[in-house]
């Protein structure tokens, strides 16, 4: 029984080992995309899914490969596009790359500035785990065993919140200051 596993493991590995090295061997110069789709399917045991509208904008490519494995031609192939892909079982999906988000021109940010502080209750004692969170953006952190926190700000404009269990939750405008004695 042990030797009638060991083969049918030997077996699937074999069989998982082919799919995964795939070779595959192709000349096209010049050729639309679609068609390198088509020549990959036949090589492989994978199918491509993608948007008819998606063919306009990709590039017609120019590929050599002799016997490569499947996810480096892959790789070649999208190099130079506008596109990326996935591998969800026995499919490529083909997808537009993500653009990244817009960035602001130098001249409109902000400038940042850190704030530093002490936060203490009446009788001077540091506290430690106060909560500090900025009202604009609600980014935070938390002070340390001695009520120190250091925390990144925008110049002027923002508000800090400070918030501990057991005590009354305190604002304070940042100001040209930039080391804060807070005492809750």
């Amino acid at each position: 029984m042990k030797l009638f596993a060991l083969l049918v493991t030997v077996a699937c590995l074999q069989a998982s080992a082919e799919v995964y090295s795939q070779k595959i061997s192709l000349s096209v110069k010049n050729t639309p995309i679609v068609q390198v789709f088509k020549e990959l399917e036949k090589q492989s045991p994978y199918s491509f899914i993608y948007a008819k509208e998606q063919l306009g904008q990709m590039k017609p490519v120019d590929l050599y490969v002799v016997k490569a494995d499947l996810f480096a031609v892959l790789k070649m192939l999208f190099k130079d596009q506008g596109f990326t892909y996935s591998i969800s079982g026995k499919n490529i999906i083909v997808q537009e790359k993500p653009t990244n988000k817009a960035v602001e021109p130098p001249g409109q940010l902000q400038p940042l500035f850190i704030v530093t502080g002490k936060i203490t209750d009446d009788q001077g004692k540091p506290l430690q785990g106060v909560s500090v969170v900025l009202k604009s953006s609600q980014k935070g952190v938390s002070t340390d065993a001695e009520g120190r926190f250091s925390i990144e700000v925008t110049q002027g404009s923002d508000v800090l919140i400070f918030s501990y269990v057991g005590f009354e939750n305190k604002e304070q405008k940042v100001t040209a200051s930039k080391d804060l004695t807070v005492t809750l």
